[in-house]
């Protein structure tokens, strides 16, 4: 069972959203620290393609993996060029809680790195 979690969850912090939807329960929550938090299977799906939009061009790498239960966390950079063409990066964390088998709350921590470091 821990290498399903673990598949559902490395796919969704690497942007892969669409291979994860099948996977949700219908009261997921993504609470994306420092936003408010994201309510129910169509709302979360519907931020994840507005996401994938602007994700567009970023390098997703996912670097740690920790399973412990029924929960998973990955940790990770992304990538990216900003609309002024300069280089940008941001470090991750995703907490993943599962539910018989369904993913049923995602905690995203995501912060900025500033360049040079």
């Amino acid at each position: 069972m821990s290498n399903i979690l673990l598949e559902i969850a490395d796919q969704f912090s690497k942007g892969a959203f669409n291979k994860v939807y099948p996977h949700f329960k219908d009261d997921i929550k993504w609470n994306l620290v420092g936003s408010p938090t994201i309510s129910g299977r169509e709302n979360v799906i519907a931020h994840c393609e507005k996401m994938i939009a602007d994700m567009a061009g970023s390098i997703m790498n996912n670097t740690k993996h920790f399973i412990a239960g029924d929960a998973v966390i990955v940790q990770g950079f992304c990538t990216y060029t900003g609309a002024d063409n300069s280089p940008g990066k941001v470090e991750y964390c995703d907490i993943y809680n599962f539910e018989k088998d369904k993913l049923s709350e995602i905690t995203s921590y995501i912060i900025e790195i500033a360049q040079g470091l």
